[in-house]
């Protein structure tokens, strides 16, 4: 198997695990063991476990960043855009759900430089945000704005908590409305 594929399925099995058991109680042992190879060979491909949650981080703000730049695509409308975000926002959410709750839970376990990091990554996918928000409600003041990005979202990331990501339910449909009414009311 590449390296690279082997890479892929330990980060795999590691967000699996620390969204089942939390980013404490995993070690590189059950993490080999979910891959299939032995717990040393891990640290062929991480140098140990917060790398792998930092990779998974990474992965995330990958995933975000490329659901945005498909939702912008092909649109100069901003509400359209506005609304492609949400279906967007949501529909990563319910795909990515295991990815989503490691990325929610675990904050506090990512070494500091790449938490520094992410963070700005994140307040870069929020102006993305405030600056389309605000060209649909030219009355909202950026930091106005801001803040009902960030509601907006939250109704999303905690809501996720107690909802089945299951589209069959219609919950994404509910929850691309309510994060449009938090921006748009």
């Amino acid at each position: 198997m590449r390296a690279g594929a082997r890479r892929e399925i330990l980060l795999a099995e590691a967000i699996r695990l620390f969204h089942q058991h939390g980013y404490h109680a995993v070690g590189m042992d059950d993490i080999g063991g979910a891959a299939g190879i032995t717990p040393s060979s891990v640290y062929r491909y991480f140098p140990g476990k917060a790398d792998i949650l930092a990779a998974a981080f990474y992965r995330a703000s990958e995933r975000v960043a490329e659901a945005t730049d498909a939702a912008l695509a092909g649109t100069n409308v901003p509400r359209t855009a506005l609304y492609r975000m949400a279906n967007s926002y949501v529909g990563l959410t319910f795909e990515r759900s295991d990815l989503v709750s490691v990325y929610l839970a675990e904050n506090n376990n990512l070494p500091e430089a790449d938490r520094h990091e992410l963070r700005k990554v994140q307040r870069l996918h929020v102006e993305e945000w405030v600056r389309l928000l605000v060209a649909v409600r030219p009355d909202l003041h950026s930091t106005e704005a801001r803040v009902l990005v960030h509601a907006a979202q939250n109704v999303v990331t905690d809501l996720s908590g107690w909802v089945r990501f299951d589209r069959r339910t219609g919950m994404d449909r509910h929850l691309v409305r309510l994060m449009l009414t938090v921006l748009t009311a």
